[in-house]
Parts: structure tokens; C-alpha cells; sequence
């Protein structure tokens, strides 16, 4: 029984092995296998930033309606209103499109943080200001965001990104964002060919 037993302890020592720290380690080190469902919702583990889960080439993101205030999160300098009722605007969308296309959903995107304190539409160091904190959930939205990219490239031609903001101004109308400037898009339509590579619409 003793010589069995010494025969089993070696046994794990050989299969376990030990590094130079003297921790037991593994010749392979397992994948992980992640799988996202359509439908769901991923949240980091503070629920900061979130993402709903898509299989179509539609992506929404939600970057002002957020309400958190971590004390961890200085406050920002800059605009920081907040986008009421863009969440809702994005989900009403989701729950219609689902329910009028045999299951499918657009990818979308949320920031739950208050826009005081993180602005993930802006680049970094002026959407988290060098605030460490602030800057882990500016990747993480920006994560979500680019796994959404991927997907969508992964399995259509082409897709179409909605990025929900709001103006504070008394002319109610739905505004488009082309990343052109005023003065580009008051140039002839023979001039504004030149622009097509630049414009977040392309031909």
C-alpha cells in the first residue's frame, strides 16, 4: 500500500511538474473558449460599460446616458451633459428589430458612467483626463466596441455604426455625422468625390 501510494504521489509530481518559483505548472496552458450569445448582455465586473450582444451588421453606441458617479472617477473638465433617454431610444430599436427579423440583433454598445466623470467618444486623454480608473473603462467600451467591428466584418460586406448623441439646441432634427466639416459638405458634389475616403459614409 505504501509503495502504491509513492508510485501515485510521483505520478503527480511528473504530470504537475514545478517551475522555478517551486508553483506547480502545466506544459499547456488551456484557451479559454468565450462564446458571446446574440441577445445577451456582457458587463465588466464593476457594470460600468456593457454590451449587448449582435449578429447583424448594425452597431449602436451609447456613450452619454450614463449615470454612475465612482468616487474613484475624478470629475472631468469639458461638456459633460448628459444625453437622456439615448439607451432607451437604442433599446427600443433592439427589441423592435428583434422582434420583426427572426432573432436578430444589433450590436450596441453602453456607458453607464455619468459623462462627468468618462467620455468614451472623445479620445482618451481628453475622455478620461489620465485617471487610471478612468481609463480602464474608456478600453473596455472601446473593446466592446471593436469586437462588435470584428464581427461584423467577420461575416457581412459591409455595416452601418449609429453612434446615439443629442443637441442642446431648440431645432429638433435628427443630425448625421459624415466627419466632415461644415465648410466640406458647402463644396460642389463634383469637389466633395474627393472627400470619399475620409467621410464616414463611402460609396
Amino acid at each position: 500500500m505504501e509503495l502504491r501510494t509513492k508510485i501515485i504521489l510521483l505520478f503527480l509530481f511528473l504530470f504537475i511538474g514545478c517551475g522555478e518559483s517551486g508553483r506547480a505548472t502545466q506544459s499547456v496552458l488551456p484557451t479559454p473558449e468565450v462564446k458571446y450569445t446574440p441577445g445577451d448582455i456582457i458587463t465588466d465586473s464593476q457594470g460600468y460599460i456593457s454590451y449587448r450582444v449582435g449578429n447583424m451588421p448594425i452597431i449602436i453606441t451609447v456613450p452619454h446616458d450614463g449615470t454612475l458617479a465612482p468616487s474613484t472617477f475624478p470629475d472631468r473638465t469639458g461638456s459633460s451633459a448628459r444625453a437622456e433617454n439615448t439607451r432607451k431610444v437604442a433599446e427600443q430599436f433592439a427589441y423592435f428589430f428583434n422582434a420583426n427579423s427572426n432573432g436578430l440583433y444589433p450590436h450596441i454598445i453602453y456607458n453607464n458612467i455619468s459623462r462627468s466623470k468618462l467620455d468614451p467618444d472623445l479620445n482618451q486623454m481628453d475622455g478620461a483626463q489620465g485617471n487610471s480608473y478612468a481609463n480602464l473603462s474608456y478600453g473596455t467600451y472601446h473593446s466592446f466596441l471593436q469586437t462588435a467591428i470584428d464581427s461584423v466584418e467577420a461575416y457581412f460586406d459591409a455595416g452601418i455604426l449609429l453612434n446615439l448623441v443629442e443637441h442642446n439646441h431648440s431645432n429638433q432634427k435628427v443630425e448625421l455625422g459624415y466627419l466632415l466639416s461644415a465648410s466640406d459638405l458647402d463644396l460642389t458634389n463634383l469637389q466633395l468625390n474627393s472627400y470619399s475616403a475620409q467621410s464616414s459614409v463611402s460609396k
